[in-house]
């Protein structure tokens, strides 16, 4: 009998989730077909029953464009370029699930049957594996994060003298990108795939928004903004990059010296503790002993 159950809520599991990826494949269908029908329809006129059908889940093709989007960004921080790295991801994640489903069906509720309230553990247990891959990739984001801002002065001075020299942003661009690959290599896929945009669309704004997307650091966005600025203005790029430069490197000093100062106070806790508390001990504790003798003496 408990074999029976395990079989059934097995194939009930992994039919569920087969049905969710079919819906979200459907949706994506239909979004396709929704745009093909706006380009032919005039003035909302020839809407028939099967547009109304499509329009009328306006909201959920938008909620899964942005989980899509939302996705696509984290495996793009975390170093996924791939066009099938969405698929591997969903895929991840669902055998995940299934995966930690089957271990705590084995060996928690094989044995001893299964009731209720240990299915709802099973499918929480599920849940949990389900989000493993996403903190996983988020831990990579921020790794890789990390690791681009302490590169970006480096890589803006070689840029800077490559400007100075007379290139041009496309060729200093590749030629940083070619220089510090082995280096900083996160930083370097990042200009690459930049200028792959920046090939593919004549207009550089975009590239340049799509690397701040892409990167949700404070100094790509003031890049990103003064080369913006730059390029709308005709201001010397290798002069404002320059200054950029400096100001990076300046908050950067001041941002050490504020963590200096904060260990005063945060070593003040272990201190007491560690230090101030133990001899405190040792100077009362003999007072305290010949205390209780003369108390004692006087009884």
């Amino acid at each position: 009998m408990a074999n029976l159950w395990m079989e059934i809520s097995i194939f009930l599991f992994v039919t569920g989730c087969s049905l969710t990826l079919l819906l979200a494949k459907k949706s994506l269908r239909e979004e396709r077909q929704q745009q093909r029908l706006q380009r032919h329809i005039h003035n909302n006129r020839q809407i028939d029953a099967t547009g109304d059908l499509l329009f009328a889940n306006k909201d959920d093709v938008h909620w899964l464009k942005k989980e899509t989007a939302k996705m696509q960004a984290a495996l793009h921080g975390a170093g996924f370029f791939q066009a099938n790295a969405l698929w591997y991801l969903l895929l991840t994640k669902l055998f995940c699930a299934l995966l930690a489903f089957v271990l705590a069906w084995t060996f928690l509720g094989y044995e001893t049957g299964t009731g209720s309230s240990k299915l709802w553990l099973f499918a929480g247990m599920a849940f949990i594996a389900n989000l493993m891959p996403d903190y996983y990739l988020e831990h990579i984001q921020k790794r890789n994060q990390t690791e681009i801002s302490q590169a970006l002065p480096d890589s803006l001075a070689l840029l800077v003298i490559c400007l100075e020299s007379g290139a041009t942003l496309e060729r200093g661009l590749t030629m940083v990108s070619e220089q510090l690959v082995d280096v900083y290599p996160q930083l370097s896929k990042q200009w690459q795939l930049t200028l792959a945009q920046m090939k593919i669309d004549p207009d550089k704004k975009v590239a340049l928004a799509a690397l701040a997307e892409r990167n949700p650091l404070e100094e790509i966005k003031a890049l990103v903004t003064v080369l913006i600025q730059a390029e709308r203005f005709g201001s010397p790029l290798a002069l404002t990059l320059r200054n950029f430069s400096g100001e990076i490197r300046e908050l950067r000093k001041l941002k050490l010296e504020e963590n200096i100062a904060k260990l005063s106070s945060k070593i003040t806790l272990p201190m007491l503790l560690l230090v101030f508390l133990p001899l405190l001990l040792i100077l009362v504790a003999p007072q305290v002993a010949l205390l209780v003798d003369a108390l004692k003496g006087m009884q």
